[in-house]
């Protein structure tokens, strides 16, 4: 009800302009409001969201969504899955612990993973039907378990020329699923199409997917998992069309394997490498970039391009992960500064005079373990000891540590031991002692 000030001077009709206009301030308001929480998370107007991925809900990945889900806008959770077999769809759903997510102070997702599937089964009436079902369905399923999604999206990498067909599906499903807003992920190859305006129309927005795989041509030319300057280039291809967007990075790694003559073999990521497999000499590591990353990070939310809403990060990392970036790499990242690197090495005696000696990883990055560590102690002075963790004791000139075998990389926080030696005299030696290391293998 207007007040008596607005009463006494405006007529019935304006009476309902400025009921108009006031209920017009609150909706502004309630959209600067949520604008500045997401600035007061992450330090930008860009929102930050990150996916979990993982089909398998261990203790470590609930652990993990336990700690972060209050400090992101979003957690994007794979819901469900589903595969063609002859024909005919097959639904793998990962088992969400919803009683446990409902009690989070934090924002989710459901996010439905599609599949390859041939032109017939894609523009057939029977898929159509049975994906707005599966959407209802899951949608359905979070609101019965007292989790409300945030949206809802799908993940499909469509070849380009079923751009077309794509968009009457999400156009469908939106309809279907309505007031949820519907998102899709997208590659930066549907970009020029000119289907692809239409496709991002028909959707409340999507996530440009600026990471991916691509067969090397040798062990000396692998493209990186995330180019730089072609992430920029997509992002201001996508700000032209006019549709609200979010970007996906990379924090993962893949293991790529190369035959004696340097030809690329085969891939492997989490969860499919065998422990063999990733003591091979012929192995490449190929890894997301936190320095570059960050810089791309920083330069977006100075200024960000115009349609971009928000970073998504592809994925959340965990205790368990050998090969993802730990969080606190994550956490650095994502507020746009590189992580800082800390390994040093030191030593400590007791009153028995036994000295161990311990690596320490002060940063934000898993560092791996030198490959020796030299110290100032002469043969003569050197009583007993012993190496451990992957390190021996070198003898041959002055005493120093090898690494033997590969061992682990260190995770940020983590204090490793790797050698205890006893001195004569050990009171003066010991307090001497100077460590140094050298990384090179």
């Amino acid at each position: 009800m207007p007040s008596p000030l607005f009463s006494s001077v405006l007529s019935p009709c304006g009476q309902k302009y400025a009921g108009l206009i006031l209920i017009a301030g609150l909706l502004l308001f309630a959209t600067r409001c949520t604008r500045e929480e997401a600035t007061r998370r992450n330090g930008s107007p860009l929102t930050q969201e990150v996916y979990v991925w993982q089909r398998a809900w261990t203790d470590p990945v609930l652990k993990a969504i336990q700690e972060e889900a209050d400090s992101w806008e979003n957690l994007a959770l794979l819901a469900a899955e589903v595969r063609w077999r002859n024909a005919e769809p097959k639904i793998s759903r990962p088992s969400l612990p919803f009683s446990e997510l409902s009690r989070l102070n934090g924002s989710f997702t459901p996010v439905l993973r599609l599949g390859s599937m041939d032109a017939e089964i894609s523009s057939g009436p029977e898929t159509q039907r049975f994906l707005v079902e599966l959407s209802i369905d899951l949608l359905k399923e979070w609101r019965e378990a007292g989790l409300e999604p945030r949206e809802f999206q799908i993940d499909f990498d469509a070849p380009t020329s079923a751009l077309e067909n794509y968009r009457d599906r999400l156009a469908a499903i939106r309809e279907a699923i309505a007031p949820t807003p519907l998102i899709f992920t997208a590659l930066p190859t549907w970009l020029p199409d000119p289907d692809f305006r239409d496709l991002a129309k028909a959707s409340d927005g999507y996530v440009l997917q600026v990471h991916s795989f691509r067969r090397p041509e040798s062990r000396n030319a692998i493209p990186p998992l995330c180019d730089p300057e072609e992430a920029r280039r997509a992002v201001q291809r996508a700000s032209r069309l006019g549709v609200p967007f979010r970007v996906a990075l990379p924090t993962y790694a893949y293991a790529l394997l190369f035959d004696e003559e340097g030809q690329f073999v085969r891939l492997a990521s989490e969860g499919t490498l065998p422990e063999s497999f990733s003591e091979s000499r012929q192995v490449v590591r190929l890894a997301s970039d936190p320095e570059a990353l960050a810089r791309l990070v920083r330069d977006w939310q100075a200024s960000p391009p115009p349609g971009l809403t928000g970073i998504s990060w592809f994925r959340l990392p965990t205790s368990q992960d050998r090969w993802n970036w730990p969080i606190e790499t994550l956490r650095a990242v994502r507020n746009g500064r590189p992580p800082e690197n800390q390994l040093t090495v030191y030593a400590s005696t007791d009153e028995q005079g036994l000295t161990q000696i311990f690596l320490r990883n002060a940063g934000e990055t898993n560092e791996p373990a030198p490959a020796s560590i030299d110290t100032n102690v002469p043969p003569a002075n050197f009583l007993a000891g012993d190496g451990w963790n992957g390190f021996i004791w070198d003898q041959s000139h002055s005493m120093s540590l090898s690494r033997s075998r590969s061992t682990p990389p260190l995770r940020p926080g983590e204090i490793r031991p790797i050698a205890w030696l006893r001195l004569s005299p050990s009171p003066r030696i010991a307090t001497s002692l100077t460590l140094s290391y050298a990384t090179t293998p």
